[in-house]
């Protein structure tokens, strides 16, 4: 894969060229800090772990910094796709222990790839994942047209606070009417 890649680099003309380094040095930036690199280097949080016995991960992100959300990222997109190939190369489908996953503050992790995806298939494997939103538009922004199918997977309401002006009709369509 790499090899193509690069094979493909090299067709480029050299303002793309020049774009992509400068781009892909951008992107990777961060990992001329050491303490992320040795932070990345080796896995001392054992994932794959996750789902044989009952366990308590708490992953904890400044809420004024998101120069690193997205290594919070990196982290539930790969417990989720070892989960879901343990789920089903270890256990015919189903963990043996039902992994909870709590994501408060959801819009600040950042982009989970294929999320939408997961959340309406991982249930079947003894997964769940709780977003905590503030409002739908942090979702939208994040997830654009992949927003109303990953809140449609959702087994309760994600939203904590105001949702703007959709927030009482969206309410009574799905409590029924309410006396105040």
């Amino acid at each position: 894969f790499a090899v193509r890649q690069y094979k493909k680099f090299l067709l480029s003309a050299g303002k793309t060229r020049s774009s992509i380094l400068i781009s892909c040095g951008a992107r990777l930036a961060p990992f001329d800090i050491k303490e992320l690199r040795d932070l990345m280097e080796t896995d001392e949080m054992e994932l794959d772990t996750i789902g044989d016995r009952k366990t308590a991960l708490f992953v904890i992100i400044s809420d004024t910094d998101d120069t690193f959300n997205f290594v919070v990222s990196i982290l539930y997109t790969q417990l989720f796709n070892l989960l879901c190939d343990k789920a089903d190369d270890e256990y015919g489908g189903r963990l043996p222990v039902h992994v909870r996953c709590l994501l408060d503050e959801f819009a600040n992790i950042g982009q989970i790839p294929k999320f939408e995806k997961l959340i309406a298939t991982i249930r079947s494997r003894e997964i769940s994942a709780s977003i905590i939103l503030q409002s739908q538009s942090q979702l939208k922004a994040i997830y654009k047209d992949n927003a109303d199918t990953i809140v449609g997977n959702c087994d309760t309401d994600p939203f904590l606070g105001r949702q703007g002006e959709n927030h009482p009709q969206r309410n009574v369509g799905n409590l029924g009417e309410r006396n105040h």
